[in-house]
């Protein structure tokens, strides 16, 4: 896209190339994650945000197999990055720090839901030894 000024933004990775189309002198202006963190203003980081969007939230699907909590938490993520941004200093990489969030974030989530609990008599309506059930076995009959 190119704004007014004639800058096209280039999203290539984990890099924003900007390329002044106008002058046409081939100037390139490379700009690291770690440089839009520590802009830090609502631009640079919409441009983190969409650069990281999909493998936060792939990884955060994947860890806890429900669509909707990946989501939930992959807002929180980003709404706990926006907030730390202030914070953050680019000795590492910028996605390490990100997804150090990603992983405080996940084990708040394990450590808030409730566990899964079976009744007896759930395990009776199944007609199931309690051992076989929770070994995944259906019945004795099976065995």
């Amino acid at each position: 896209m190119v704004d007014e000024s004639g800058w096209f933004n280039l999203a290539t990775g984990l890099k924003t190339v900007e390329v002044n189309l106008e002058h046409g002198d081939g100037e390139e202006i490379i700009q690291t994650d770690a440089t839009l963190a520590v802009r830090g203003d609502a631009e640079s980081f919409m441009q983190l945000y969409c650069t990281h969007l999909r493998a936060v939230h792939n990884y955060l699907f994947a860890r806890t197999g429900n669509r909707q909590d990946a989501e939930d938490l992959t807002a929180l993520v980003f709404e706990r990055a926006w907030i730390s941004l202030k914070n953050y200093k680019p000795v590492g990489s910028f996605k390490a720090w990100l997804f150090t969030i990603v992983q405080r974030a996940l084990a708040d989530h394990y450590r808030r839901s409730k566990p899964h609990s079976i009744t007896l008599d759930s395990l009776t309506e199944q007609r199931c030894h309690p051992v076989f059930c929770v070994m995944g076995l259906w019945s004795k009959k099976e065995l």
